[in-house]
């Protein structure tokens, strides 16, 4: 009996709907209101649909009745219908009515306020299609995109300087991915996971971007891949054409060779990256050619430094232990030892304290203390990271120094606590250590 009542209440609201629905179908002899105006309260055009060449156009006026946007357009016929809800009655209401819609279709023109052309190009029914020209005020031409047939960019790209000197030129491609969203069973009301097909629009192969004198700036270099292998190469010039830069980008992060030059040249900079981290050797070099500094990554990390001078002679190195300790060496000109010095299981305290530029010590804050690159406090015995963790509590330390003949000057050890410190003259003979110095 339930099932009856239930199918024939059914059966009775589509018959009632569909009846309602069909007293207002557009008949074939139905006409559309092709051809109307709309004036502004000032009794000016706004606008108007009329036929020119058989072809229905719709025209948009602006001041002085310019014409700012004229283009063919196919209207079409639809149904709405409306359901209301009285909650006094619990009766629903159903209201349906016919609609004329006005979609673009054919050839489309956009003016500027003085009667330049601002934009022309095709639509199909409502996409853009094909070669699209925008333009300045002046009548000099801007952008031309390339669409396809559903309105996305795909083809070559311009895009111009006034006086239509060329600015960038490239291409654009529609790239499809698979991708998952989340969502709820209606039936079971869980939460799944659908799988579906989207459309990007993404840059590819060599996109040139040029000066207004012509030169050419810099140079892009895109891969159409998956998704999640998208890669592409970024490269930038100077005025004259000679390279600037140029960087390996994956998954719109730095990963392979990253280079820099000098104006005449030169290579400034040579890097690599891997997943948007330093990684190996990172060189920097002078105008002459020669190397200044080499510094070498581990997942971003510096654990290498040497550092030379423009006479390819060496300064400065310094390696980086795990345990926040370190090795260091300084050389004279004439390529012999300066110092050296090695931290283990820990390094140097260094605090920096900040006066304001009134000179005002009593403002002054209070100091900003390092062990190494670590950041470290004083809690009244002793110094602590950030997680209240003793520094140097294990620190050993040997330092020595050369004069510049060769003869060693200065000897420091730190071990168990415990400092031994020695000192000689240039011609080898031990002296009294002189803390000063």
């Amino acid at each position: 009996m339930k099932k009856y009542i239930f199918t024939f209440c059914t059966l009775f609201f589509i018959t009632t709907l569909s009846a309602q629905i069909q007293r207002i179908e557009w008949a074939l002899n139905d006409t559309l209101v092709s051809q109307q105006k709309i004036y502004k309260k000032d009794g000016t055009l706004q606008l108007e649909n009329k036929i020119i060449d058989k072809q229905l156009h719709r025209i948009e006026y602006g001041d002085n009745n310019q014409i700012i946007i004229q283009c063919e357009i196919l209207q079409r016929r639809g149904i709405d219908t409306f359901v209301s809800f009285d909650p006094e009655t619990y009766k629903e209401t159903i209201e349906v009515s016919k609609n004329i819609s006005d979609r673009p279709n054919g050839k489309y023109i956009e003016y500027y306020e003085g009667g330049t052309i601002k934009t022309n190009g095709i639509y199909h029914h409502y996409y853009r299609i094909g070669e699209w020209k925008y333009y300045y005020p002046n009548g000099d031409i801007w952008k031309v995109i390339t669409y396809n047939k559903y309105g996305q960019k795909r083809g070559m790209y311009e895009e111009y300087y006034e006086e239509e000197q060329l600015k960038i030129k490239g291409k654009w491609e529609v790239q499809k991915y698979t991708t998952k969203r989340r969502g709820y069973d209606p039936i079971t009301y869980k939460e799944k996971v659908e799988t579906y097909e989207k459309e990007e629009e993404v840059k590819i192969g060599e996109w040139i971007y040029y000066l207004e004198t012509g030169e050419v700036e810099k140079k892009e270099f895109y891969v159409l891949a998956s998704k999640e292998e998208s890669e592409n190469k970024l490269e930038e010039f100077y005025n004259d054409g000679t390279p600037k830069e140029s960087i390996e980008i994956k998954n719109e992060i730095y990963h392979g060779i990253s280079k820099k030059w000098y104006p005449n040249g030169q290579l400034s900079f040579q890097g690599n990256w891997v997943h948007g981290k330093k990684e190996g050797w990172h060189i920097f070099y002078f105008n002459n050619g020669n190397i200044s500094k080499k510094m070498w990554y581990q997942l971003n990390e510096i654990k290498k430094e040497i550092v030379f001078d423009i006479q390819a002679r060496k300064k400065y190195f310094i390696l980086y232990h795990v345990n926040n300790g370190y090795t260091r060496k300084y050389w004279y000109e004439n390529g012999k030892k300066l110092s050296y010095e090695k931290h283990k299981n820990g390094a140097p305290i260094t605090c920096i304290t900040y006066i304001p530029l009134n000179n005002n010590k009593n403002e002054k804050e209070e100091p900003s203390c390092h062990c190494g690159k670590k950041p470290v406090f004083w809690n009244g015995e002793f110094y602590v990271d950030n997680e209240g963790n003793r520094v140097n509590e294990n620190y050993e330390m040997e330092y020595k120094q050369w004069y510049e003949n060769g003869q060693l000057k200065i000897k420091t050890i730190y071990k168990n606590k415990k400092e031994i410190k020695k000192q000689w003259d240039e011609n080898g003979n031990e002296i009294p250590f002189d803390d000063g110095d």
